[in-house]
């Protein structure tokens, strides 16, 4: 630390003496282990090389400052953290971005902010995702694993009848519906949503029935 120390007192006395940094705005530069030297771009003098500014010592404020253990007090220099304002000693970046996780908005890089991302750490889960049905995870954050299963899909030509039945881990709370159709019937008895509907004009060939945990679409048969 003396020979730092005293260039920088040699700087700060005498006038003459300038140094060139290859900086626009605030200068962080490593002259030894743990230490940085940060100084005020806003009273150097641009002396019109591209990215380059001349410092003239008289007024400007050096500040000496002991980044041995990082502004967030990780033991990490600033200059090699890739999350300088927040404490992330493992230094972890899930996705690869060089945004330390600890200060990443959104860790995975999914395109989905972290506040509205139920799966932060899981590019596969976040608003919208596909479902996986009856996996016990909720892929679309939607609050609902889905569980709907379609037991019966079959139309009948003789008598242009469309048959359906479903059931939900949610039972009568499914609050199940036909796309195109409407709001299917709850049969306590059974324990199955349930619709018999006449005068289809055809067999529409597939049918997505939904719910308060999502939808599923399947063939119609005949």
């Amino acid at each position: 630390m003396a020979v730092l120390e005293d260039l920088l007192a040699l700087v700060l006395e005498n006038s003459s003496i300038s140094a060139e940094f290859e900086c626009l705005e605030t200068i962080n530069a490593i002259y030894e282990p743990g230490f940085q030297i940060n100084v005020d771009t806003s009273a150097l003098t641009n002396v019109g090389l591209v990215g380059v500014t001349q410092l003239v010592p008289t007024g400007i404020n050096i500040q000496l400052v002991d980044k041995s253990t990082g502004s967030d007090d990780d033991s990490i220099l600033d200059i090699n953290n890739n999350c300088p304002q927040v404490a992330n000693f493992d230094q972890s970046v899930l996705d690869g971005d060089g945004i330390g996780d600890a200060c990443d908005s959104d860790i995975d890089n999914d395109g989905f902010a972290n506040a509205f991302d139920c799966g932060a750490t899981n590019v596969d889960i976040h608003p919208g995702a596909i479902e996986i049905i009856n996996d016990g995870i909720d892929q679309d954050c939607n609050n609902y694993d889905l569980t709907i299963h379609v037991s019966k899909a079959v139309y009948s030509e003789k008598s242009d009848k469309l048959r359906i039945t479903a059931t939900s881990a949610l039972g009568a709370n499914a609050q199940l519906t036909i796309k195109g159709y409407g709001r299917m019937k709850w049969k306590k008895g059974k324990s199955i949503w349930r619709s018999r509907l006449k005068k289809t004009g055809g067999n529409p060939g597939y049918v997505t029935i939904s719910g308060l945990e999502g939808s599923v679409t399947v063939l119609v048969t005949q």
